[in-house]
């Protein structure tokens, strides 16, 4: 079977001159760069070659502008970590209409995107994204402290994995009070009570 010109060209995404096409809204990185930095020397016109400089002088403007975007991709992460154990509200409403809100209990990344996962009063952990969260609450301490309160209560009767010193320890919750640490959660582990601060539940099952 015979493949043409113009089906190798739309399989690799590229035009008749085999210049790389790059959609809107789709990243070019470097490799893409230089193939079409490539592309463009070995199709210019022989009698009237561009001058070498010229190349010199996109490629540098376009690492200036690759560290650019690594340099905000790095601050925006670290604008998302400042954002832990604090209560935002977000660009997110269920189905009353009532506008999501929680404490953000950890920030990660998954490829190139930044999550937040938030105790939303629920009884579980629930994932959003950053540009997601649309305001940071300035809440009082005891306000803060009995939403907290509230949202750990919630969990009596569900299995919650810990994560303290000693590693990874999943239990039933049988109790949750305030002691001098803090709120606490009493497990079930293996059919012995074990008290944790609510801060080392990790996962809500």
């Amino acid at each position: 079977m015979e493949i043409s010109s113009k089906n190798t060209n739309q399989l690799y995404k590229t035009t008749e001159r085999g210049t790389p096409i790059v959609k809107p809204g789709e990243d070019m990185n470097k490799n893409t760069f230089l193939k079409i930095l490539a592309t463009e020397m070995s199709n210019q016109d022989p009698t009237k070659p561009q001058d070498t400089t010229a190349y010199v002088t996109q490629l540098s403007q376009f690492a200036s502008l690759e560290q650019m975007s690594t340099l905000n991709t790095t601050m925006r992460f670290a604008g998302a970590q400042n954002l832990n154990g604090k209560f935002v509200a977000l660009d997110v409403f269920d189905t009353k209409g009532v506008q999501e809100s929680g404490v953000v209990k950890s920030v990660f990344k998954r490829g190139n995107e930044i999550l937040l996962t938030v105790d939303n009063g629920t009884g579980k952990l629930k994932e959003y994204t950053f540009d997601q969260v649309s305001d940071i609450l300035n809440m009082e301490d005891s306000n803060k402290d009995n939403i907290n309160f509230i949202n750990t209560s919630a969990l009596i009767g569900k299995t919650v994995d810990i994560q303290d010193a000693n590693g990874k320890v999943q239990g039933l919750v049988k109790e949750v009070y305030r002691g001098a640490n803090g709120i606490m959660v009493r497990l079930d582990v293996n059919g012995q009570p074990v008290d944790y601060p609510y801060g080392y539940i990790t996962n809500i099952r």
